[in-house]
């Protein structure tokens, strides 16, 4: 379940960097 937990947050983590990447292009532009 622990890992489980760490593995979901871990996929959370680059998808919501990723979003911020996308964002801070369009901003940029």
């Amino acid at each position: 379940m622990k890992v489980s937990s760490f593995r979901y947050s871990g996929k959370y983590n680059l998808f919501s960097q990723f979003h911020l990447f996308i964002l801070k292009t369009f901003v940029l532009r």
